[in-house]
């Protein structure tokens, strides 16, 4: 991975925790809006989501995962393989208030983590 575009994809994505997370269903691509809760240093990104969603069980059948984000000026697609964890330290890390419409707190036994391990960054400029 090339680390330039690694560094400047952390960068924007600290700033910018509006992405998409597209995952595979069967044969077809599924993508969905997706608040960003944390970018760790090395480009691990973690999301909040329910254990029953379609998107857990889309990740159960295959790990192979997509993020995008963009604005006016950068265009960031990451290919990436997904995880599941339930570590509570990390879940009290990464929780907010944006989560509280969906979650009861970071121990809601409905809420899981999503660790989405990048395979590859592009990251372009405008």
């Amino acid at each position: 991975m090339n680390i330039e575009m690694q560094q400047q994809a952390i960068a924007y994505l600290r700033s910018h925790r509006d992405t998409q997370l597209a995952t595979v269903a069967g044969d077809q691509p599924m993508a969905r809006a997706m608040y960003l809760a944390w970018v760790d240093d090395d480009l691990t990104l973690w999301y909040a989501t329910a254990r029953d969603s379609n998107k857990a069980k889309h990740i159960s059948a295959n790990p192979k995962v997509c993020v995008t984000a963009y604005d006016q000026k950068v265009v960031l697609r990451i290919t990436a393989r997904a995880e599941f964890s339930d570590d509570i330290a990390q879940k009290e890390k990464i929780w907010s208030p944006v989560f509280s419409g969906f979650f009861k707190g970071a121990t809601d036994p409905n809420l899981v983590l999503l660790k989405v391990t990048p395979v590859n960054v592009e990251y372009w400029e405008m």
